[in-house]
């Protein structure tokens, strides 16, 4: 493996924990988190994909994937938790 993809692991199950800890702790605030990190992560990576487009630049290859890791975490998160049944927040 190599360090890249190695950080990137790291960072996706550092922002699994969080998400866990924050439906754990408190499920109406995860929600909230969990699916506006996600929406403003989106945002971000169409930004980023239009920029890039109109103009080269030279954005690092960890970059996209990093991002797309930052939408689909709390996605997960928020599904499991409304799959497990112990969200009473729908």
């Amino acid at each position: 493996m190599t360090a890249g993809r190695t950080n990137i692991i790291e960072i996706s199950l550092i922002q699994l924990i969080f998400y866990i800890g924050v439906f754990l702790w408190n499920q109406h605030i995860g929600v909230l988190l969990s699916l506006s990190f996600a929406g403003i992560s989106l945002s971000i990576v169409i930004l980023s994909y239009l920029a890039d487009w109109i103009e080269a630049s030279r954005v690092p290859a960890w970059y996209y994937p990093l991002m797309w890791i930052s939408v689909i975490c709390p996605i997960v998160v928020w599904i499991f938790f409304v799959l497990i049944g112990s969200a009473n927040f729908l």
